[in-house]
């Protein structure tokens, strides 16, 4: 493949870059880029990057490998909407969910992905480059080979990305919507009850990997604040990954535990004085 990567890039390569909504993490990129595959001390350490762009209503991941010499192959992954949304990269429009009746956590239900690779390709460090900038003119150049984005749409990736209304950005903020509105509800469904179990579990994980500590009081107590009832917090508890399978007494247990007790009056005491506040 030609490189593009100079001073000399076109407008369109320009415009192409400024609209996808990348991913990109600088400090993994960095090692990547620093390893030499020529050093007998990193033998046993070969790096793998692994990054994403959205272009419009499709969004990318690709993952670069280091190889013999100064080769590196890429692996990529395109996801569009699925089929019955009509829809195309470069398409801006209003998208319908309809996740009480559908289930939400498979992919199959709202996407289409499709895989390729450079396997067969000779693809050299010197033309990715060793900065963020020549990543991204990279790959911009790299998928419009592929013709898996194309210069023309520039404008509309732009218009999506800025004004929020990528398929995937949609859908996310439906999904927290439809969530957030079923703690409100006096009565829900099997289903129901099992979409919020994976609606907290997703709280579980996100605040794992941001302090490094969870467990289920918290969970519990984000269940109350949301105005759950115990039986409800139950039920949902029991249908969450993160508890622990081996003691289905465990939500039950926190539910009646000193901590949580002390934290239901505290609930009940800041309800009593916002009405008051009235």
């Amino acid at each position: 493949m030609e490189s593009k990567q100079n001073s000399d890039k076109s407008p369109e390569l320009a415009a192409l870059v400024e609209a996808g909504d990348w991913n990109i993490k600088e400090k993994e990129f960095s090692e990547f880029v620093e390893y030499n595959p020529d050093s007998l001390s990193n033998e046993d350490f070969v790096p793998v990057f692994q990054s994403g762009v959205t272009f419009g209503n499709d969004r990318f991941s690709f993952t670069l490998e280091h190889k013999e010499s100064d080769d590196v192959h890429i692996l990529y992954s395109q996801t569009s909407p699925a089929e019955k949304y009509k829809s195309s990269a470069e398409k801006e429009q209003t998208f319908k969910f309809n996740f009480g009746n559908e289930n939400f956590e498979d992919p199959v239900t709202y996407e289409n992905t499709k895989y390729g690779s450079s396997i067969l390709e000779d693809i050299s460090m010197a033309d990715i480059g060793k900065t963020i900038t020549a990543l991204k003119e990279f790959i911009s150049d790299y998928f419009t080979d592929k013709e898996l984005i194309s210069p023309e749409y520039a404008p509309q990736y732009k218009a999506i990305r800025d004004n929020g209304t990528s398929f995937f950005a949609q859908r996310k903020k439906a999904l927290e919507s439809y969530l957030q509105n079923l703690v409100k509800q006096p009565k829900l469904s099997p289903k129901e009850l099992s979409d919020l179990a994976v609606y907290y579990d997703n709280r579980v994980y996100k605040n794992l990997a941001s302090t490094g500590k969870e467990d289920m009081t918290n969970a519990v107590k984000w269940m109350l604040e949301d105005g759950l009832k115990p039986s409800q917090i139950n039920i949902i508890g029991r249908n969450m990954i993160s508890c622990d399978p081996l003691d289905q007494d465990l939500v039950k247990k926190v539910l009646q535990s000193p901590e949580i007790k002390k934290f239901q009056q505290e609930l009940k005491s800041k309800a009593v004085s916002a009405n008051k506040a009235k």
